[in-house]
Parts: C-alpha cells; structure tokens; sequence
C-alpha cells in the first residue's frame, strides 16, 4: 500500500513568504527540501497543498510544473501539487487566483498534468472535470480533489462509481469545521487525506480530524521545521497487520 506523506506548511503572521511572488524561490527550495526528506521510500506518494505554488501566467506555471516533474523524476517519488496562476499585482493570501490547477506526477512520469479546479457555477449548475480524476501514483490508485472539490456531488458520484483506493484533497486554507462532515462522506469512499497550511498565529495547531490517521492506518510526524511539517500516513505498520490478524481470526 501506498505511504501518503502530507506538507503542512506554517505561513508566519503576515503571511509574505506565500503572497509576494519575489519568495518564488523560497516556496520551490521548501517543496525541493520535502521531496528529498521521502525519496528512499519506494512507495511515497507527498502532497503539497493547492497554491502553495503559483505563477503569473501559465507560460510560468508550465516551467513551474517541469520543474517539478524534474524533482520527482530525481527522487524517484510520486508527487500530488498545486499551482495557481494569478496576476502579479494580486498575490495577497486571501485575494485568490484567476485559475488552480493540479498536478500529479509519478518518478518523472506525467499523470495529471494539469486538473482544471472546478468552480461554483453561476447557476449551480452541477459540473463534471474534464480530467480522470482517480490515477495511479505510487502503486495505487488515488482520487484528487482542489479545495472546494471537496464539495463537488458529480466527484463523489464519480468516485463512488469507480472508488480510489485514497483520496487527496489539495486545499488552498485551512479548511473550517463545517469541511467535516464533506471529509466524512469521503471517508466512506476511501481513506482521505486534506493536504493544507496552517492558519497564521495558529501555532502549527490545525484540527484534530484533518490530522487524523484514517481508519486501520498510522500516522508519523518525521520532519518538522519553522517553515513545514511533513506526516506520513501508512497502512502496512504492525498495529494494522495485528488488526488485520485479529479481523481475520473473528467467526463470520
């Protein structure tokens, strides 16, 4: 099974290390730095959160993804990521963006390159992606959702036709109480995991139910610095393969 390893990112209180565009280098030095903390592991899938990344254009976001690409494909890892593409005069944290895009690579494969993040109808209207949505990473197949996806009925009723054996919710903010009850009824789909910042002066404390391991998996938290922390979330741990026996062993 797959090992999901989750970047939480801890914006400080003004938040300019993620909205001005001249710390560019810093946001791709901190994903680099993530990339590299997971690349023995054969089986990694790491998720960054959606517009953790962005670019004033897509000409920009293109080489931003290529750069990425070129990480997984050193690393050997499977990568999930976000990039927004947004004028340069709007990269105020909440001000959000023209368009966010996904991308998901496998060990310098692309795979979604890109998913177009679905937004509210003027009607609301129901809309569908473009995209397959459910891809291989890392040796299992993995649903991906952006942000306010998570929302999204024609998603649900897709991934219910046809279950992932994860799901992973890329999101641009922290998401709010009222996000528990959508990840639940994910949760009944598959094992689902919310990639997201952390808010500023939260003190890296996000809510228990987005850091939880799902059911029958383990979490670990295995690098943590002032900028991000990284958790990996595994089924294969010996608490599991116990619980696994013991299921086994039951009449019926």
């Amino acid at each position: 099974m797959t090992h999901v390893y989750t970047v939480t990112f801890h914006p400080p209180q003004d938040c300019s290390w993620l909205a001005s565009a001249r710390h560019h280098d810093r946001r791709v030095a901190l994903a680099e730095m993530a990339i590299d903390s997971v690349s023995g592991d054969d089986r990694a899938l790491l998720a960054l959160p959606a517009g953790f990344l962005r670019a004033c254009n897509e000409e920009a976001r293109d080489r931003l993804a290529e750069g990425m690409l070129q990480l997984s494909r050193r690393a050997q890892v499977a990568l999930l990521f976000g990039i927004d593409v947004a004028d340069e005069g709007r990269w105020a944290p909440l001000a959000g963006a023209d368009a966010s895009f996904a991308y998901a690579c496998d060990s310098g494969r692309r795979v979604l390159w890109p998913a177009t993040q679905l937004k509210p109808s003027p009607k609301r209207l129901p809309q569908k992606p473009r995209e397959e949505r459910c891809v291989e990473l890392a040796g299992s197949r993995v649903g991906v959702l952006v942000s306010s996806e998570a929302f999204s009925t024609p998603l649900r009723l897709q991934f219910h036709g046809a279950p992932p054996e994860v799901i992973v919710v890329l999101a641009h903010t922290p998401p709010s109480d009222r996000w528990s009850g959508a990840v639940d009824s994910w949760q009944c789909i598959a094992p689902t995991f919310v990639v997201a910042p952390t808010a500023p002066n939260s003190a890296r404390h996000a809510p228990a139910w987005i850091l939880a391991a799902p059911r029958k998996w383990e979490v670990d938290r295995i690098a943590e610095t002032v900028d991000m922390t990284i958790r990996r979330y595994r089924k294969d741990c010996p608490v599991c393969d116990l619980t696994r026996a013991q299921e086994a062993a039951e009449p019926g």
